[in-house]
């Protein structure tokens, strides 16, 4: 009986990786993140699709928002609809397809009650800007409810408005933000799919085009 828990017990992390990895790469799951206080541009976008290992880029939106469900506040991370990168996997329903649809985060319809139909009321978290600076829509029907490989497990990221804590995420069309800039730039690395994400052939690999990004960080800003 120790033997078979024992067995158990060490086969648990690699199988666990395992499936994280298939998962990741069936979601198209970016290698490197780049970000900017300063904003990306398409610009940026062309410089580093440029850079020597990278395979594929996406330029991307996302804003944290504010809204109400039984008298509780919210915290909500607006995100553009993917191209061909961090791919959602829809559970029910359907990606949204035009101004003021959009798919939840399955935590949302888990813990708050929200269904496919319902219609979600969006707030600026910010005292000193409007929402319409950020997005067109203040209200959105919920046309699916999915995952993202972003978010493996019940914690979400952390926020500066509200209770400083997300509370899921929102997919809406890409044209709904009215955003100057990009917030993020995903980028997939050539070779890196066909290895384990978890090994150290994989982070030699990744960590070398990341050093090749911030190389042009200093001109590109």
């Amino acid at each position: 009986l120790g033997t078979a828990f024992y067995a158990g017990i060490r086969a648990a992390n690699p199988d666990m990786q395992q499936s994280a990895d298939r998962f990741f790469d069936e979601s198209r799951l970016m290698d490197i993140r780049v970000m900017s206080t300063l904003g990306l541009t398409d610009d940026d976008v062309s410089a580093i699709k440029n850079i020597s290992g990278v395979e594929a880029v996406q330029p991307a939106y996302s804003a944290d928002v504010l809204t109400m469900k039984d008298d509780s506040q919210l915290v909500l991370k607006l995100m553009s609809v993917p191209d061909e990168m961090n791919l959602i996997s829809v559970d029910e329903g359907r990606l949204p397809q035009k101004s003021g649809e959009c798919l939840v985060d399955n935590l949302l319809i888990k813990n708050y009650g929200y269904k496919i139909g319902d219609t979600i009321e969006i707030h600026s978290g910010d005292e000193d800007g409007e929402l319409a600076d950020t997005v067109a829509q203040n209200k959105y029907t919920i046309v699916g409810r999915g995952r993202t490989a972003l978010y493996l497990n019940l914690t979400r990221d952390s926020s500066n408005i509200g209770n400083g804590a997300m509370t899921g995420f929102v997919i809406i069309p890409k044209q709904d933000f009215n955003l100057e800039a990009y917030t993020e730039i995903g980028v997939r690395v050539s070779g890196a799919e066909t290895l384990d994400c978890y090994s150290d052939a994989y982070e030699t690999l990744v960590d070398g085009v990341v050093s090749n990004v911030e190389a042009i960080a200093d001109v590109q800003c």
